[in-house]
């Protein structure tokens, strides 16, 4: 019978998190260059702008000036904690390391990760229904889509298999498996928190492929590791083998 596959995009089909990493190592080098001896360990100044990153997600959700925004304010309370004049200029410029991670130049070359495409042509082969379901702002997800062809495998945008949500995925998915069979439905994705929970809560199966991503998907709770309709793949690929026992 038809299966439908519900992939997350970011750190699953395609690398994303080591963008947001290195604009991090090069705001910790601009902070060690501005404070010199005075400049706080670096873990502190990462637990800092990485704190400051999740707690905007309460007021801006996943919007594209939310991640540039932490380092800016970031910035600015460390020089205010040393009891520094405020540097305008240097709050520009940390703004900037954040923003570069949605320069469209950083996936002109953007691929899927390994396996990726052969997975996706194994399941189309097999006439299973092929869906995304990313989380993000609108217009830099469907760049991110587009530049490693993703529409290929889910239509596009005016379709009913790609889906782009600025919050939580759980409505949608909720909607989207609501007249399905959710006994051939699996959630693919990284994030125990936006991906495997909300799957199988919603009675789904879901395939965890573990990948590094930021604070605000890091789930402590590993108790749903155990559920029966979980599988845990090291890659995306492994769904080719393990096909004919995801029933």
């Amino acid at each position: 019978m038809k299966k439908t596959f519900i992939f997350d995009y970011d750190d699953t089909l395609a690398p994303n998190q080591h963008y947001y990493s290195l604009a991090q190592h090069k705001f910790v080098g601009f902070v060690l260059d501005k404070l010199g001896p005075r400049t706080p360990c670096v873990q502190e100044i990462i637990n800092l702008q990485v704190g400051i990153d999740v707690e905007l997600v309460k007021s801006r959700g996943f919007s594209q000036n939310r991640f540039p925004e932490s380092f800016r304010l970031a910035y600015h309370r460390m020089r205010e904690k040393l009891g520094l004049e405020k540097d305008p200029e240097g709050e520009a410029s940390v703004y900037l390391f954040g923003d570069e991670v949605y320069n469209r130049e950083n996936w002109r070359y953007a691929r899927f990760f390994p396996g990726v495409t052969q997975t996706l042509a194994f399941l189309e082969h097999k006439g299973d229904e092929l869906m995304v379901l990313t989380k993000g702002d609108l217009d830099i997800q469907k760049a991110k889509l587009q530049a490693t062809r993703a529409f290929k495998w889910f239509g596009d945008l005016n379709g009913n298999r790609v889906f782009i949500v600025p919050g939580d995925k759980k409505p949608v998915l909720e909607s989207i498996v609501t007249h399905r069979n959710k006994d051939l439905v699996w959630v693919v994705g990284n994030s125990l928190k936006s991906d495997i929970i909300p799957a199988l809560d919603l009675g789904v199966g879901a395939i965890y492929v573990p990948q590094e991503t930021w604070a605000y998907e890091k789930h402590d709770d590993t108790s749903h590791l155990n559920h029966p309709r979980l599988r845990t793949f090291k890659e995306v690929e492994e769904i080719i083998s393990n096909y004919d026992s995801l029933v």
